[in-house]
């Protein structure tokens, strides 16, 4: 831990505690003298057992702090010597567990917070049996020894033990908090041992966490070593409603970064997954910490740069005849080809990836003849047999790898867009009620970790309403059996039943999550409808009632206010090209062959997916041609049918490019002065090469920072354009630079050919690039770009080299 050289300035209108120079943290000297000059070397003997008469000693303390906003202390240290023992003091209801350490010497103390070198001291650190200890320290004025001093191995101890003294709120005054929470955040910065981290992390305030900033490696590395030790039940820990679990949750702060962070280290996804054991309380329920995590994991999917990019086109579906297999072994001989991959786009390995194969349950009708006794045949007969059928063939998935997941036996349900993992989560789960609990509490387990951080900050809750609702006027009361049963004779109070404990419990909290606003606003109405209808309703059935009509009239309001552009859900069509054939209906005419239409364009490689309410994408081999309406799409697409493969791969590179150059937005004119002969433009005899299409020439090949083989790249209107950097040129560094490539471009930076066709880029430009105004917006543009060519992309994350 870091040395703390704060101190108190004129606290008094806050009665509180006041420092010496501190430079003993967790894993500091524990000698209280250390780097405190001009003391007496006469030794003093102390006593430090539980016959102190706490109450006495404290009260005195409290005494000598308040009068005259700080009097010296007149300390006589047999007066707290007492017969019985003593842990703790009372004050009020509130129980203290507290210990004391006492001079044997008496003597004058200072007790004032006021600015002097004799003033009381504050350290938190690990003591001799490991445990963690705050401490309290009060001084001799003479010779600046330890007179008293006070222990607790809980913030929430030492905290009221502040109190009582008269010494203010640790927690929330500025200068006491920044104490330890500069203590808590250099421990976690270094820390790798579970029972520490445990320890901290269980005794750190909620109140801290937001002020407390550790990277995403950092934090996923936490995660990752209490993980491991999880067979003790470290994360069951409960404390309140917010659990260990979810307070390491809430140190990941940047979802998009913790996305990235993710879907480079799909290995360390697997290892914090497969150690995973436990559970966690939530609002009185109880969740396995592996579903928590997977929940939590489609929300970093979202938000990751390459979001769109790891949607797949595979829908996966439950319920009826529908099951999804996990068992790897249903892959038989595809493990090493292409075949049995869904995408070499990340760092694959097998034993790090997730095998999902969409099953269904088929019956079929065996006829056999019976026959008699000397072969000879009888009677017809037919028996039934059920047997597992595969829909696909099976594919490797990353664990971040966006499916759209559906339950069927739900009339009328929508597709969840859900990680590969979190199906492999619930794929096997037999208590399916808990499984579609758990994708809704997805969400809500945000809106939590949201509420440990919602005092001054904002930012990665936006599918989250918070506080916006007036959701504390609303008193709602747990459903009885009897209204349960009441409710469950229709589907719609069915699902409030279901859903019935999450909606109290978070409404208790005061906030909602979008996917249950949505299926309150969809069922409620119809629901209150019905019960506003019947005649001689029992008392307590009347009172849900009237709390289900005020939870509607309160959402539909916020509703209005705030008009969510968060996408939780997206529609499937189950059928074959269901989607490609509805959209071309729309501009074909009655006497077209429609579904020869559907099967040619869907040979020529097209596909389309919805991604919002009359919004779809057109897809050619992952690669998003267009994005439109209904009727806009159906014409787009129609296009393709009178054209040739061939024409139709010429024509989807010409949309491809030109929706990159959409992205790509305006060309930019070096941000960099330009030096002597930086704007003289080389050509190709000078090894310039420019491509909208196909690979680069005669490259070297090298690796990742390697000078000798490194390429700088732009794009401008003639598309990729590439040199080697070490090109001689009379420029003051003696070689090109960005400039002798384009004078103005919309992106620019490095790259490294790994192989002829694998190559590792980065936006590394002082005049185009990431330090000069280039957004990440171009940036996944430019990856596209590259990849269009036929190259497979290495990127390094935006702002680094």
């Amino acid at each position: 831990m870091g040395t703390f050289n704060d101190e108190f300035g004129d606290l008094s209108g806050y009665k509180i505690l006041s420092f010496e120079e501190v430079t003993q943290g967790f894993e500091g000297n524990k000698n209280p003298l250390h780097g405190i000059a001009n003391f007496s070397k006469n030794e003093i003997e102390y006593k430090e057992d539980q016959y102190i008469n706490l109450n006495k000693l404290l009260d005195d303390i409290n005494i000598s702090n308040n009068v005259g906003n700080g009097s010296p202390m007149q300390y006589t240290f047999n007066g707290y010597f007492q017969d019985t023992a003593q842990t703790y003091i009372m004050n009020g209801e509130i129980h203290i567990d507290v210990s004391a350490k006492i001079g044997l010497k008496n003597g004058i103390i200072t007790t004032s917070q006021k600015f002097s070198r004799d003033r009381p001291y504050m350290e938190v650190y690990f003591d001799e049996e490991h445990r963690l200890t705050y401490s309290l320290t009060f001084l001799y004025t003479d010779t600046r020894q330890t007179a008293i001093e006070l222990k607790t191995h809980a913030f929430a101890d030492y905290k009221n033990l502040l109190l009582y003294i008269g010494y203010g709120n640790v927690e929330t005054e500025r200068d006491a908090s920044a104490f330890f929470i500069r203590e808590f955040t250099d421990f976690l910065k270094q820390s790798e041992s579970a029972e520490d981290l445990y320890k901290v992390y269980g005794d750190l305030p909620e109140s801290f966490i937001k002020h407390i900033f550790l990277s995403t490696e950092t934090v996923a590395n936490h995660l990752k070593i209490l993980a491991k030790e999880d067979d003790t039940g470290w994360f069951s820990w409960t404390k309140d409603t917010s659990s260990l679990f979810i307070k390491v949750l809430a140190m990941f702060r940047n979802f998009k970064e913790t996305g990235d962070f993710f879907w480079k280290n799909p290995k360390f996804i697997t290892e914090i997954y497969d150690n995973l054991d436990g559970t966690t309380e939530i609002f009185g329920m109880r969740f396995l910490n592996r579903r928590i995590f997977a929940s939590m994991l489609n929300h970093y999917a979202k938000s990751t740069s390459n979001a769109k990019a790891i949607i797949t086109k595979n829908a996966l579906f439950r319920g009826k005849e529908y099951f999804v297999e996990t068992n790897i072994t249903e892959l038989n001989d595809t493990l090493n080809t292409i075949k049995g991959i869904l995408s070499f786009d990340w760092d694959f390995d097998y034993k790090n990836s997730i095998f999902l194969q969409q099953k269904r349950t088929v019956t079929k009708a065996i006829e056999q003849q019976e026959t008699d006794e000397f072969g000879k045949g009888g009677v017809m007969t037919e028996e039934t047999k059920t047997e597992a059928e595969a829909i696909d063939p099976g594919y490797l998935y990353h664990p971040m790898h966006l499916v759209h997941y559906m339950d069927r036996d739900i009339e009328g349900g929508k597709a969840q867009m859900v990680t590969a993992l979190f199906i492999k989560a619930i794929a096997d789960e037999k208590e399916w009620e808990e499984v579609m609990r758990d994708i809704r509490i997805g969400t809500d387990i945000i809106a939590i970790i949201a509420g440990i951080l919602t005092m001054g900050l904002t930012g990665e809750v936006s599918a989250i309403a918070i506080a916006d609702i007036t959701l504390a006027s609303i008193d709602l009361s747990l459903m009885n059996e009897d209204v349960k049963k009441w409710l469950s004779q229709s589907p719609e109070g069915k699902w409030f039943v279901d859903n019935w404990d999450i909606i109290y419990g978070l409404v208790g909290a005061g906030m909602l999550s979008v996917v249950l606003i949505d299926g309150i606003l969809t069922h409620g109405p119809t629901l209150l409808e019905k019960l506003k209808n019947l005649k001689n309703v029992k008392g307590n059935f009347r009172i849900f009632t009237e709390q289900l009509e005020k939870l509607i009239t309160e959402l539909d309001a916020y509703q209005v206010r705030n008009a969510t552009n968060v996408i939780e859900e997206v529609t499937l069509v189950g059928e074959k090209n269901g989607l490609l054939k509805k959209l071309l209906k729309l501009v074909s005419s009655p006497e077209e062959n429609l579904q020869f239409i559907v099967e040619d364009i869907a040979n020529k490689g097209l596909s389309v997916r919805k991604v919002a309410e009359n919004e779809y994408e057109v897809l050619y081999k992952g690669q998003i041609l267009k994005t439109g309406k209904d009727s806009e799409i159906g014409a787009f697409l129609k296009k393709y049918f009178w054209k040739s493969v061939r024409q139709v791969g010429k024509e989807v590179l010409k949309d491809i490019i030109r929706t990159i150059y959409s992205q790509l937005g305006e060309l930019r004119t070096s941000a960099r002065e330009i030096l002597i002969n930086e704007d003289i433009l080389i050509n190709y005899k000078k090894g310039l090469q420019s491509s909208k299409e196909g690979l680069f020439k005669d490259v070297k090949l090298g690796e990742h920072k390697d000078e000798s083989s490194k390429y700088l790249w732009t794009i401008d209107k003639r598309g990729i354009n590439l040199a080697y950097e070490l090109t001689p040129f009379p420029t003051t560094r003696g070689n090109i630079v960005h400039s002798n490539l384009s004078k103005s471009a919309y992106i620019a930076g490095e790259a490294w050919f790994i192989s002829e066709k694998e190559i590792v880029i980065n936006a590394g430009s002082g005049r185009f690039g990431y330090n000069s105004g280039a957004t990440i917006e171009q940036w996944e543009a430019a990856i596209k770009f590259w990849e269009t060519l036929g190259y497979e992309v290495n990127a390094i994350p935006f702002n680094e080299r």
